[in-house]
């Protein structure tokens, strides 16, 4: 599932992409990721990672699932 943000006539898709955004744009408010360029890496990593390994798993165990009872109903 894709997450956009709508500012006006520009639109920004992807939730990583979105919190940088935000951060960059509104100085004045609390800082979503640490200002520290290591620490910053750090949870851009983990954040990546767990895009990529929980819920690309999860969708494709998902989609196995429904291929599964697909095949079952047509035996």
């Amino acid at each position: 599932m894709r997450r956009f943000l709508f500012l006006f006539t520009t639109e920004i898709c992807e939730s990583d992409i979105i919190l940088e955004y935000i951060d960059e744009t509104w100085k004045n408010s609390p800082r979503l990721l640490p200002e520290d360029a290591y620490e910053g890496a750090k949870v851009r990593f983990w954040a990546s990672f767990i895009k990529q390994q929980l819920f690309e798993s999860m969708g494709r165990l998902v989609t196995s699932e429904g291929e599964g009872e697909a095949q079952e109903k047509a035996v």
